[in-house]
C-alpha cells in the first residue's frame, strides 16, 4: 500500500487486491477511522481492514471497534499490474513515514 498526503482533508492511498492482483487509486478522508469492508472495483473481493486517519491498514478488523462500513472502490480507480503507478523515493518515504516505518 502506497500513502501520499493530499492537500486538505484527505489521503491518496494505493491499495491492492489479493484476489485479481490489481491495484486501486483512490482519495479518503483522514476522518475515517475503525473496521471498513474495502470492497474491490474489479472482482468484488472483500477486504476486512482498520482504518487509521484514511490510511488503510494492513491490520484485520480491531475486535475491540464497532462495526464496519463499506468502502467500494469503483471499477475506474482499478488498474492490472503492467499498469501500477510508478512510486519514486519520496513516495516510498512518504509511505514508511504514513504506516510508523521510518527509513
Amino acid at each position: 500500500m502506497v500513502v501520499e498526503p493530499v492537500k486538505g482533508n484527505k489521503v491518496s492511498i494505493e491499495f491492492y487486491c489479493t484476489n485479481c492482483h490489481h491495484y486501486a487509486y483512490l482519495k479518503l478522508n483522514l476522518a475515517i477511522e475503525g473496521n471498513h469492508v474495502i470492497v474491490c472495483g474489479n472482482c468484488e473481493h472483500k477486504h476486512y481492514r482498520e482504518v487509521k486517519k484514511g490510511i488503510i491498514t494492513g491490520d484485520r478488523f480491531n475486535e475491540s471497534l464497532g462495526i464496519a462500513d463499506e468502502i467500494i472502490m469503483m471499477k475506474s480507480a482499478m488498474v492490472p499490474p503492467e499498469n501500477r503507478r510508478k512510486r519514486g523515493l519520496i513516495a516510498q518515504i512518504r509511505e514508511a513515514e504514513a504506516v510508523g516505518e521510518h527509513r
